[in-house]
């Protein structure tokens, strides 16, 4: 089968490849597949149970008959190549450390800390609320939680964007209303969606701060003692003036709905500050994502339907850029550009802020340019793509230094789980968890009576679980055009989102996967 590399350029060529090469491939009819990186969770079965092992370098073992040694899997099956040619037949052996992904229609349950990449089919797990809308499910990263007696709150989601371990990135969240507790702090660590996360490690930073003074990471690797947090005394936006909405940290939002054309479709808001902060000053924005980009994350994958493993797999070995350009098509929505007046009648962009997430709130501080007027300040953001808790001025005060915590205990169901904590330790590691997981971790505080700025430095990937309402035929032209085109194609995307969007909330959080009672 030829391909035509005028008509599908880049990347979408190679998932047309990809297409063609897996095709030729046996194949093996099923009702449900699994995979994981554990072979102690796969087992045969007298039902014509299969096994495909994967080798790290792209072959691919087809067992038809097969069973795990200690060291080895065996059977009769077929070998195939990276580019899925025929290499043996017959009676074959694999050893296990060699191999790096089992798919099969045979899953054993249970928790395995070694299980690092997971693309699993669900049958029957994702519930009603799914079923009504595929592309509106809960999904998130690790999410962190504090409190406890009943006011337990989400204060963090980790790596938001790190979708395969090719994108594997480090995530700061400043942890705003965490307060310790007799020296200490307690993160309760959850994956609440139908995900594999690998956690390479949680740390806390404590960075000391003096009397009346916040902290807050600079954007650039540091962080600022910040003072005289000055509110907007108007903010002009479509719908009128929002200052109200944005005066405190208060969890109360302001919203806006999608363009109906065009996804991507900017607004803006006009603030004003009466009496700005003297000195060099920062603006400071606590803001998180709309579903917006949930929805155009999950519309990427059900594009590839049955074939997402496999066109995964291929641009995990081609790298970074095809992972991100086919996961991530909302970077084409922007983040929050903050401008000030050029001087001559117009608006100059002077820095943006924003990360991906549509969990928790994050704090972000932009410095501003020295000796600028920033009693007027513009945000310019996509429409329906962001919510607005808090935007502030403030005089920037000295640059301050962190402390580093890994955690120095951890408790799963109650019980001291002193591995999870070797392994957040170790950055050889990663600890792996699935849905329902939970672990508790405690972080020590340095001794002393001095005030801490608490922030959580997370670092790992997740990957999704396949939905079975995502695995239709794949629509090859239009994953082509995701990555080809992709300002069209989010204006034809606009029709089908916004037909979706008022509904978007109550499914997406009455859809977290919860652990049954035991």
């Amino acid at each position: 089968m030829a391909l035509r590399a005028k008509t599908i350029p880049g990347l979408a060529l190679l998932l047309a490849a990809v297409m063609v090469v897996e095709g030729c491939a046996p194949r093996i009819p099923s009702f449900s597949r699994h995979a994981t990186t554990s072979a102690s969770e796969v087992r045969p079965d007298a039902d014509d149970a299969w096994l495909k092992a994967h080798y790290r370098d792209g072959r691919v073992i087809v067992f038809e008959s097969w069973q795990i040694r200690q060291r080895t899997v065996e059977g009769d099956g077929v070998l195939l190549g990276a580019d899925r040619d025929t290499l043996a037949v017959g009676p074959l052996t694999a050893p296990l450390d060699s191999l790096v992904l089992f798919e099969t229609d045979r899953l054993e349950p249970g928790r395995s800390g070694a299980a690092l990449t997971v693309m699993t089919v669900v049958i029957g797990v994702v519930g009603f609320l799914c079923a009504l809308n595929p592309k509106a499910c809960f999904g998130s990263c690790p999410t962190f939680y504090a409190g406890g007696d009943g006011d337990d709150h989400l204060v963090a989601e980790g790596f938001s964007a790190s979708v395969t371990p090719t994108l594997e990135a480090t995530d700061l969240d400043a942890l705003w209303h965490v307060r310790p507790q007799d020296g200490a702090v307690v993160l309760r660590m959850k994956n609440e969606a139908l995900e594999t996360h690998a956690v390479r490690h949680a740390d806390l930073l404590a960075v000391p701060r003096g009397p009346g003074e916040r902290v807050l990471a600079d954007g650039a690797g540091g962080f600022r003692a910040v003072g005289a947090l000055t509110a907007p005394d108007a903010g002009l936006a479509a719908e009128g003036d929002i200052a109200e909405l944005l005066r405190a940290p208060d969890a109360r939002e302001r919203t806006s709905l999608a363009d109906s054309f065009d996804l991507a479709t900017r607004e803006v808001i006009d603030l004003r500050f009466a009496a700005p902060p003297a000195g060099d000053l920062g603006l400071v924005v606590r803001s998180r994502q709309s579903l917006m980009s949930t929805y155009l994350f999950y519309h990427s994958l059900s594009l590839l339907g049955a074939e997402a493993g496999s066109c995964l797999a291929v641009l995990e070995r081609g790298g970074l850029g095809g992972a991100r350009s086919l996961l991530n098509p909302s970077v084409e929505l922007g983040l929050i550009e903050v401008q000030l007046p050029d001087g001559a009648g117009g608006w100059r962009t002077v820095g943006e802020v924003g990360e991906p997430g549509p969990l928790a709130l994050n704090v972000h501080l932009l410095p501003l340019p020295p000796g600028c007027d920033a009693s007027r300040v513009r945000l310019r953001l996509t429409k329906g793509h962001w919510r607005l808790d808090w935007v502030a001025l403030a005089s920037l005060g000295e640059a301050r230094e962190a402390v580093r915590l890994p955690p120095s205990a951890a408790l799963r169901d109650g019980f001291d789980d002193p591995e999870t904590v070797d392994i957040l330790r170790d950055p050889a590691r990663v600890l792996a968890a699935l849905p329902g997981d939970e672990v508790s971790l405690v972080y020590e505080l340095p001794p002393g009576d001095g005030d801490w700025e608490l922030f959580l430095e997370a670092r790992g990937w997740y990957l999704e679980w396949m939905r079975q309402e995502w695995l239709g035929a794949p629509d090859l032209a239009a994953a082509s055009r995701l990555l080809s085109d992709p300002a069209g194609s989010l204006r034809r995307l606009a029709p089908a989102y916004k037909s979706v969007e008022p509904g978007m909330e109550e499914i997406f959080w009455g859809s977290r996967y919860v652990r049954a009672t035991r």
